[in-house]
C-alpha cells in the first residue's frame, strides 16, 4: 500500500513514539506500506522543528534520512496543483492534495480539513483506520 502523508503526521509520531502516526511510520519501517511526501511537507517540517524545537541542521538532516519517507519533488504534481486548490483551502496542504491526484495514492492525516477532500475521487484516511 502506497499513502501520502502529511506534515501532522510526521510531527505526532515524533513527538511520541506510542502515537497511532508513530505506529503509521513503524509499519513502513517494517515494509507494511509505502509513505510518500511531497518535498513541500519537508520544508515545512524543517521549518518547524528549527523554529518550535530548536534542532540543528545536522540532526535533521540526520533525522529525514532514518524516516522511511520517500520525498516527491514537485516536477511530479505541478500539474495538478490548480486542481488541488478547488480541493482544499489550506494552501499548505495544496501539494498533498496535488501529490494524490498525481499518483492516485490515498492521504492519510489526523486533520479534519481535509475531509471536505473525500467528495473527491481522493481517498482520505485518518489515523483511526490503522490499527495496532
Amino acid at each position: 500500500m502506497n499513502l501520502i502523508i502529511d506534515t501532522n503526521i510526521i510531527f505526532s509520531a515524533l513527538y511520541s513514539e506510542e502515537s497511532p502516526a508513530a505506529h503509521l511510520i513503524q509499519m513502513a519501517i517494517f515494509g507494511e506500506m509505502r509513505l510518500f511526501s511531497p518535498e513541500h511537507v519537508k520544508n515545512e517540517l524543517e521549518r518547524i522543528l528549527i523554529t518550535k524545537l530548536s534542532y540543528k541542521k545536522e540532526e535533521i538532516t540526520d533525522l529525514f534520512e532514518s524516516l522511511p519517507i520517500s520525498w516527491i519533488e514537485s516536477k511530479i504534481y505541478e500539474d495538478k496543483v490548480k486542481e488541488a486548490t478547488k480541493l482544499i483551502k489550506d494552501k499548505d496542504d495544496v501539494p498533498i492534495v496535488a501529490c494524490s491526484l498525481a499518483t492516485g495514492y490515498a492521504i492519510v492525516t489526523g486533520d479534519k480539513h481535509f475531509l471536505p477532500v473525500k467528495k473527491s475521487n481522493i481517498k482520505v484516511l485518518r489515523l483511526r483506520d490503522f490499527k495496532e
